[in-house]
């Protein structure tokens, strides 16, 4: 026997207990339970059509002044449930009934003179037409003096009988009785105290009637220990009665008592038997039968609902276990069995929940053998005042997404509170904590955690106080990330929406440092709108540029939008994109001589890398000139641009350079005209441009104007370690400009230096140095020259400095550093045709020996290259013709090892 997972009927705040189930002729099970509202208690029914996979509300009784307890349900052939219970009001004894379990009717018996709110603990018995309750009646309605009292209907309860105390009503205490009715008689059994029949204080009491209202008393379960809580059963001619016993009486250890009829119970079968016996606790029985087979579940050691069934006879009975948690609530008649022919099925009082979730009190599972679901299902959940599986806001105290949001500086405070809340929509208990963890724009921001869920329970996060950056993200949350939880399916477990969050106002000439970027795809963000970091800027009546430099193994990219509206537009109208590669600074200028006063928003995105950007927006550095050299100017360290009006004439060929001196950033500059009628240009729109402009080096180009008007001009730093201020001048005019040096450039050719620039200098001559430690060879080349390669070095580090000579005055240029390795130990057969000698061709430097074999394996020749060998080693052979082997080895390797052919 192998019981499913445990599944909860209800879970619930404040407690639930006294469960009682039923199943009708078509499967349904219906489940009767008390429960505690925080005020009254009620009577809740639950019904499950998938043999107790899930469970819905079908009914409850409810009142604010009365209380309705203790339900017992039962079902007649015909599928009408019956619901008897407890209750204090004034309207007499009452029910419930369905014929179908979709309507349900209240029924009175007022006519009745005894006193309804007296009649405690109803339990009933169906057969056919008739229907019987036994009670516990409260006889003086102060707990004196306790009775067993019975009523019954021959109709399907459409008349009644009454007989509330007279079938036990001793001084004594008659407690807790239960009613069965078999093919033979109606039988009650109860609690009697004082019993007669021995030196113990408690007995079962049982008494049977053949339907005439004439009892018979006989004893159930007597014995010289207490004996409690006796539970009845009957299927056809065969009636059970079961109790718990303090077996070791006086000393604490409760067993399972239990006694069978076959002559429908008008007398027991023999003694007593234990099902149920141990060291430990067995105690609060309940039973079933069909025919001569018995079922009881019960509590062991006061902490798990075991299971017995007695197929193998009554004195061997197959055990299992019910409940997967050691949390039963042990207390009378806080479980139940029923049975029928595809299914057992076991419901009782749980604590499991309790002290994990707050308010949460005692609940209701159940189990089966049947197959039913055996996972739980943890998944994004949206409480029903909610506007959303995930919110966003810009205050506490709300479940709805705030119009605005504020976008926060990554120094700035968590100013967005964000609610979520998870559940757990199987049937099924999820068995360990649930760890959820918050992304923005699929970075992990933050992690939660919740103890396991009981069935249907959810959990929430609420007004979690977090820091986005301005722009467009994707807020997501993933439950049970860590899969802890076996699952009936993962693909619920996550939720995501696209936000917009208020843009960071860029100020002039103010760059800063943000961290990394989004990536513009992620899950749950739309294919049309990026992820990004978003700014805005207002142009004045000048050319402005805004400019991001990313760190120098990332592409970060940057795009203009026109649209910010609140927390759910903008960042979605863009104009242009600017893309420069890896490590470049991306850029791109507005033309506020026309757009001035109006706000744009930058979006900056990942393309790849990590690390912090710079973005800088500069409104305007000044006018140029264009007549020649402008004044000196500096990009500072920490900057990303600075940008220049210049007012141009149209059709004019204009030349413009850059000279960096004083510092070795790496700049470039950039021309930009709207020409074309487009007051926004991306990087790659210029007009003209020139990069990579390191210390002591000028470079120019030129373009002709469409137009005349003011023009753009962009210097921008790409060294992505820049710790200097970059020191500039640029020249703008019609006359070229003669540079003194440009494209100046040192490699490493065939392993030896060589140097090559750029100039168009009068010179008389250019110089070379070459410095190695306190060496230094000098090396004076024609003016006409612009490259210089040196073989005359030997592996090792050099500085070598280029001047220009006029007028007998030197002036250095450029100095620059290089490492020149050692070139790797080779030897080259140059000929394997050979007449009279050999040739080997010798790279750089090492040792070897040298043979020539006959294809006997005589060796015809020895020979050895030695460090001081010539480039070209020659070895003469005066042997016969034929074909032969020739074999160089080095200490480490064979270089060479080929055939060759001797001939006359």
């Amino acid at each position: 026997m192998n019981f499913t997972r445990n599944h909860g009927i209800c879970v619930d705040t404040y407690d639930q207990t006294y469960p009682s189930m039923a199943v009708n002729s078509k499967g349904t099970i219906y489940a009767a339970v008390d429960y505690y509202n925080g005020s009254t208690y009620e009577v809740d029914v639950f019904v499950s059509r998938d043999n107790g996979d899930n469970w819905d509300y079908a009914f409850y009784l409810y009142s604010s002044t009365f209380n309705y307890r203790h339900p017992h349900i039962v079902i007649n052939q015909g599928d009408t449930i019956y619901i008897f219970y407890e209750t204090d009001d004034t309207l007499g004894f009452q029910y419930l009934e369905s014929p179908d379990g979709e309507k349900w009717y209240r029924s009175y018996i007022s006519s009745w003179t005894f006193y309804p709110d007296r009649c405690l603990y109803p339990r009933a018995a169906v057969k056919d037409s008739f229907i019987y309750v036994a009670f516990m009646y409260d006889y003086y309605g102060d707990g004196s003096d306790y009775d067993v009292g019975y009523l019954y209907s021959k109709d399907h309860g459409n008349s009644w009988y009454d007989y509330h105390d007279n079938l036990a009503n001793t001084s004594s205490h008659e407690l807790y009785p239960v009613v069965a009715i078999s093919d033979s008689v109606v039988g009650i059994a109860y609690q009697y105290e004082t019993a007669s029949a021995d030196s113990d204080w408690y007995d079962i009491m049982y008494d049977y009637d053949k339907f005439s209202d004439s009892w018979t008393e006989i004893y159930g379960i007597a014995s010289y220990h207490d004996d409690y809580y006796p539970d009845l059963y009957a299927d056809g001619n065969y009636m059970v009665i079961a109790c718990m016993r303090n077996y070791n009486y006086p000393a604490s250890d409760w067993d399972i008592w239990m006694r069978r009829s076959s002559n429908g119970g008008t007398s027991w079968d023999g003694f007593s038997f234990r099902p149920a016996h141990s060291g430990y606790d067995e105690k609060y029985p309940s039973i079933f039968c069909i025919a001569d087979t018995m079922y009881l579940v019960y509590t062991f050691d006061s902490r798990r609902i075991c299971y017995a069934d007695s197929f193998l006879g009554v004195d061997t009975w197959a055990a299992d276990t019910c409940s997967e948690k050691d949390k039963v609530y042990p207390a009378f008649r806080n479980s139940d069995i029923i049975v029928n022919s595809t299914q057992k099925m076991v419901s009782w009082v749980d604590t499991r929940n309790e002290g994990n979730i707050s308010n949460i009190g005692k609940d209701i599972y159940f189990t089966t053998d049947y197959p039913i679901t055996k996972s739980c299902d943890i998944k994004c959940y949206k409480p029903q005042d909610w506007t959303d599986f995930l919110i966003p806001s810009n205050v506490k105290g709300t479940t709805t997404p705030s119009n605005t949001l504020p976008g926060s500086p990554p120094t700035g405070g968590d100013s967005t509170y964000i609610d979520f809340a998870l559940i757990d929509a199987s049937p099924v208990d999820a068995e360990d904590t649930i760890y959820s963890c918050l992304y923005v724009d699929d970075a992990e921001k933050q992690f939660f955690y919740s103890p396991p869920l009981p069935a249907g329970w959810y959990a929430y996060a609420l007004d979690y106080s977090i820091l986005i950056m301005g722009g467009r993200h994707t807020l997501k949350v993933v439950h049970d990330y860590t899969d802890r939880n076996t699952e009936l399916d993962e693909a619920n477990n996550s939720y995501g929406k696209q936000w917009v969050f208020s843009p960071l106002l860029l100020s002039d000439d103010s760059p800063g440092i943000y961290k990394a970027p989004p990536y513009p795809q992620t899950e749950f963000s739309p294919p049309d709108t990026f992820n990004c970091d978003g700014f805005s800027v207002t142009p004045t009546f000048y050319w402005g540029c805004v400019g991001i430099r990313p760190p120098e193994a990332s592409d970060y990219d940057m795009r203009l939008y026109t649209d910010y509206s609140n927390s759910t537009s903008g960042f979605s109208n863009y104009i242009t994109t600017s893309s420069a590669d890896q490590g470049g600074v991306d850029f791109i200028m507005i033309n506020g001589n026309y757009l001035s006063d109006s706000t744009f928003y930058p979006g900056v995105y990942r393309l790849s890398g990590v690390g912090d950007y710079l973005i800088e927006w500069d409104r305007t550095d000044g006018t140029l000139g264009s007549s020649g050299w402008n004044s000196y100017d500096t990009l500072y360290s920490g900057h990303v641009l600075n940008v220049y009006d210049v007012y141009l004439s149209s059709g004019q060929v204009y030349y413009v350079a850059l000279e960096q001196t004083g510092s070795n950033e790496t700049l470039g500059f950039a021309v930009y005209s709207s020409w074309d009628g487009k007051y926004i240009k991306a990087r790659g729109d210029w007009e003209c441009f020139r990069d990579t402009i390191t210390g002591g080096i000028t470079k120019d180009t030129l373009f002709t104007t469409s137009t005349s008007g003011w023009h753009g001009i962009v210097v921008w730093n790409s060294s992505n370690s820049s710790k200097g201020d970059g020191i500039y001048r640029i020249y703008i005019s019609s006359s070229p400009l003669s540079i003194a040096l440009s494209d100046f450039s040192i490699i490493l050719k065939n392993g030896y230096p060589y140097i090559a620039w750029g100039s168009d200098l009068k010179v008389d001559a250019w110089i070379i140095t070459r410095k190695s430690g306190r060496d230094e060879e000098r090396y004076e080349l024609p003016p006409d020259v612009r490259h210089f390669y040196d073989r005359r070095v030997q592996p090792g580090n050099y500085t070598y400095s280029l001047y220009y000579k006029k007028n007998g005055m030197e002036t250095l240029l450029k100095s620059t550093n290089i490492h020149v390795p050692a070139p790797e130990f080779s030897v080259n057969l140059m000929n394997t045709i050979v007449t009279d000698q050999l040739l080997l061709r010798i790279g750089g430097h090492g040792k070897a020996d040298v043979k020539i074999f006959g294809i006997d394996g005589r060796i015809f020749y020895r020979g050895r290259i030695t460090e001081s060998s010539p480039e070209f080693k020659k070895i003469r052979l005066d042997l016969p013709s034929g074909v032969y082997l020739i074999k160089v080895c080095s200490d480490k390797e064979i270089l060479v090892n080929k055939k060759i052919l001797l001939v006359e």
